[in-house]
């Protein structure tokens, strides 16, 4: 995720560290943002999965790292199974797939009136013809302003196009070739640089 807070569209291989990437950055968003009351409120992260699987995996591992702020993560799963509890995601972070997010609106277990952080994984299936009615029906819920970060492990030339509807003025980070679908072996290097080196590196 940019923290300048603008639009991204990232593009990098499986294992290369995709989840972890907007994961922190939403934590650090919600821990910046005022305190709220945290009851009725919907949460200020919103994250989309391809898959039930998917998404409790992202649910598994944010909830690791947003423990030592205090910081709600759950899945939209979790949402529908205690939905008689009482149990919200306000003020923090929920992640779900398109079909039980929608389930959820219409129920009325949550809102997006406070997202000003959407994250798509998988972002390249989610804009196909069968699942872009559904992100439009999303993103019609969401405030305007929201920092929007896409995420895949591929991306054809065609999605520039369809990216922009919902994108404004994104930032392209590009692991390997947009169009790599195998994943080759992972060479990952850390780099500590002060703030006056970043640029320069």
């Amino acid at each position: 995720m940019d923290l300048e807070d603008r639009d991204l569209i990232g593009i990098a291989q499986l294992g290369s560290g995709k989840m972890l990437a907007y994961l922190i950055p939403a934590i650090l968003h919600v821990n910046s943002q005022p305190k709220r009351s945290r009851g009725g409120d919907g949460p200020i992260v919103l994250i989309l999965a391809p898959t039930t699987q998917r998404a409790e995996q992202i649910q598994q591992e944010g909830a690791k790292f947003a423990a030592a702020y205090n910081i709600k993560v759950l899945s939209g799963l979790y949402l529908l199974k205690h939905e008689n509890s009482g149990q919200t995601c306000g003020g923090g972070i929920l992640i779900d797939t398109l079909s039980s997010l929608l389930v959820l609106l219409k129920s009325k277990s949550t809102n997006l009136k406070s997202v000003t952080y959407l994250v798509l994984d998988g972002a390249d299936w989610m804009l196909s013809d069968t699942h872009e009615p559904q992100i439009r029906n999303i993103l019609s819920q969401i405030r305007s302003g929201c920092q929007k970060s896409f995420w895949c492990t591929g991306w054809p030339k065609e999605l520039d196009k369809r990216a922009k509807l919902f994108l404004h003025n994104a930032c392209k980070v590009q692991i390997v070739s947009p169009i790599l679908k195998v994943t080759p072996p992972v060479n990952q290097i850390v780099y500590v640089l002060t703030e006056d080196q970043k640029y320069n590196k």
